[in-house]
């Protein structure tokens, strides 16, 4: 299983997660507590309620996480994983208050508009509750560039980074590119006017019928061993840069291939994948220590916090019960929501 911090990123996890943290009411306990900071029994009954009552979100996000929990009722796994990640953000909102962190516009509206896109039921949810999972989102993109160094990274620093680790990105330093098509004349008609001085991407484009590479020039990244069934693989390995095969036949079809010197610009995406992975594993680092330093307590009703196999997380507690407040008490709760002891 991915280690928990790596969740922080995704639109899906983050999205569950609100942070209401507020001071510690008289009629109301914490639910827990981080580096002297709570987040209220109260608060965290409302977010669940927002997102159980929310189906279409809540229907997605019971399918993702495997949950066997009927329509309308909060799993134990969705629970933990709602006060873990609860943890998660105050930690890191407590990290940009101290780093500073400002937001603007543009990176809220950002935000909104790819929660509008990606989530399910993203509407449904109040504009209150939205916005603070914006807002969340938004400070964990700020302390990622802060601790990184670049929010969105320049073409020539992505473009310097790949010259710093060529080797390691692609190590056979050759990219494989190729023309697929159904019959042997077919390739042999490739091959003939690539003879004649044809673009081999565009040809690519026009005829190939594998559609994961042809809008791509029929790139296939980096010529990598073991990557392909061995009759491709074989065929590539014996060109050497620059060099065009004759037709190979493989289980896909016919192929014409043809293998180019590695470089920048024919591994764009596959170098903004690697920086990016590397820009995130250097964000978890950071994460996973403060993480440790953080002085975490969870109310003993609602789980344990402790460092396991999938690092820290809350486990394992029945979910809280959730229902309606009556109508003079929902303005006390920022979402109109849920406290109490027995299910609706």
């Amino acid at each position: 299983m991915k280690n928990r911090s790596l969740r922080l990123i995704s639109l899906l996890l983050v999205s569950l997660f609100a942070v209401t943290a507020s001071a510690c009411g008289a009629l109301d306990g914490y639910a827990a507590k981080v580096n002297g900071e709570v987040y209220t029994q109260a608060a965290f009954k409302a977010d669940l309620k927002a997102q159980r009552d929310n189906k279409v979100f809540y229907d997605t996000v019971r399918k993702a996480a495997g949950t066997t929990s009927s329509a309308g009722t909060i799993s134990t796994q969705i629970s933990n994983d709602w006060l873990t990640n609860v943890v998660y953000q105050l930690v890191l909102s407590q990290a940009a208050k101290e780093k500073k962190i400002n937001l603007t516009d543009q990176d809220l509206s950002s935000v909104e508009a790819e929660f509008a896109q990606s989530t399910a039921g993203w509407s449904a949810f109040p504009k209150s509750f939205r916005a603070k999972i914006v807002k969340a989102t938004a400070l964990t993109r700020g302390l990622q560039a802060d601790i990184v160094g670049e929010r969105s990274p320049s073409e020539a620093t992505v473009e310097a980074f790949y010259t710093r680790n060529a080797d390691r990105i692609c190590p056979s330093q050759k990219v494989v590119l190729h023309v697929l098509v159904a019959t042997q004349p077919e390739a042999i008609a490739v091959e003939n006017s690539l003879k004649g001085g044809g673009d081999f991407a565009a040809i690519a484009k026009a005829q190939s019928t594998d559609t994961g590479s042809s809008a791509a020039g029929g790139s296939l990244g980096c010529l990598a061993a073991g990557s392909f069934v061995p009759e491709f693989q074989n065929a590539a390995d014996a060109l050497a840069p620059g060099e065009t095969s004759a037709p190979v036949q493989s289980q896909y079809g016919w192929h014409v291939i043809r293998v180019l010197p590695a470089s920048y610009a024919l591994l764009t995406d596959q170098v903004q994948q690697a920086y990016s992975q590397i820009a995130q594993s250097t964000f978890n680092t950071w994460f996973q220590k403060k993480l440790a330093k953080a002085v975490v307590k969870i109310d003993s009703s609602y789980g344990v916090w402790a460092n396991g196999k999938n690092g820290y997380a809350v486990s394992s507690k029945p979910a809280p019960k959730v229902r309606e407040l009556p109508a003079k008490n929902s303005g006390s709760q920022g979402i109109t929501g849920a406290t109490g002891n027995s299910t609706p």
